[in-house]
């Protein structure tokens, strides 16, 4: 999702979907290859729709060995959650649990 954060501090998970749509690509637990589906049903729900991501990082480095990525998805302006991407199967993060 790097490439919709370039230029915003936040956005919406219909935005999201608006700019990547079945472009999206990141792995799910329920086993869905690609996560494009769960994105197109948020984006088009009432209820997480409006959602806003913010904060979004993601800094990987081959040469320092290095990965980390986490955002934070703002329900409302009292509740906000922190997530953060786990060790994924490139050869960085396989490295890093070395």
């Amino acid at each position: 999702m790097t490439s919709v954060f370039s230029s915003e501090e936040s956005v919406t998970i219909e935005n999201v979907w608006e700019k990547l749509g079945d472009k999206a690509r990141f792995k799910i637990l329920n086993g869905e290859k690609d996560g494009a589906g769960l994105l197109c049903a948020c984006a088009k729900s009432r209820r997480f729709k409006d959602i806003r991501i913010e904060e979004y990082v993601d800094d990987t480095s081959i040469e320092e060995n290095k990965q980390f990525a986490a955002m934070t998805f703002r329900i409302d302006d009292k509740r906000a959650v922190a997530v953060f991407r786990g060790t994924d199967d490139t050869i960085v993060g396989w490295t890093e649990t070395l």
